[in-house]
Order: C-alpha cells, then sequence, then structure tokens
C-alpha cells in the first residue's frame, strides 16, 4: 500500500457544531403539537361550503322573485287587455243597440205616416 504524507486524512464529512445540541425553540414558545396549530388555523379558515350555499340560496331567491315579477307584470296586461276589450265590446253593443232603436223608431214613423194615408185607417 502506498502512503502518502499525512495518511491521517479522513474523508467523513464534517458534522455540524449545533446538529446534535439543536435547542427546543418549538418548547420554549409554548407549541405542543401540530395537530393543534393546524385545527386551529381550520377554526379560522374561510367556510367556502357554506358561503356557496349561501351564494346558491341568494340566487334562487333572486331568480324567484325575477319570475314572480314577470308574472305580475304579465297578469297586469293581460287583465288591462280584457277590460279594455269589455269596455270597447260593451260600447260596440251600445252603439248597435242605439242604432237599431233609430231605424225602428224610422221604421214606426214610416208606418205611422203611410196608415194615415190610407183611407180607413187614419
Amino acid at each position: 500500500m502506498t502512503r502518502f504524507a499525512g495518511s491521517e486524512v479522513d474523508f467523513t464529512p464534517a458534522s455540524l457544531a449545533s446538529a446534535g445540541g439543536g435547542s427546543n425553540y418549538s418548547a420554549a414558545a409554548g407549541v405542543v403539537d401540530v395537530n393543534d396549530a393546524l385545527a386551529a388555523q381550520r377554526s379560522k379558515s374561510p367556510k367556502y361550503g357554506e358561503l356557496s350555499a349561501y351564494a346558491m340560496k341568494t340566487e334562487a331567491d333572486k331568480f324567484n322573485a325575477a319570475t314572480a315579477a314577470s308574472a305580475d307584470v304579465a297578469s297586469a296586461g293581460l287583465t288591462a287587455y280584457a277590460n279594455a276589450k269589455a269596455t270597447k265590446d260593451a260600447a260596440d253593443a251600445q252603439a248597435e243597440a242605439t242604432k237599431s232603436a233609430g231605424m225602428m223608431g224610422a221604421f214606426g214613423s214610416i208606418a205611422s205616416a203611410g196608415l194615415k194615408l190610407i183611407p180607413g185607417l187614419g
């Protein structure tokens, strides 16, 4: 075996001075358990499920209100149309009755005048 000068060379990596004798900072800070820390974070985190459910309910309520408003507008329009048509029909019927009454009166006048012209009837 060949011998080199300074054969006492050690090729093992040098250890860090603080690696074996580190301090316990987590105990000094009062952190007992990682699960407790995670639970604390989860309890303060946003509740996305509840937010989503509330948003869906709000959208459904908004849709229902819009549908009800649309139905109310359509109902009011149909009612107004029906009232206008009934009023027009009544006015047309009254005009027709007045016209018929006028014609009957005219026929009555003509018949009365004609009967006076017939000897023995008038």
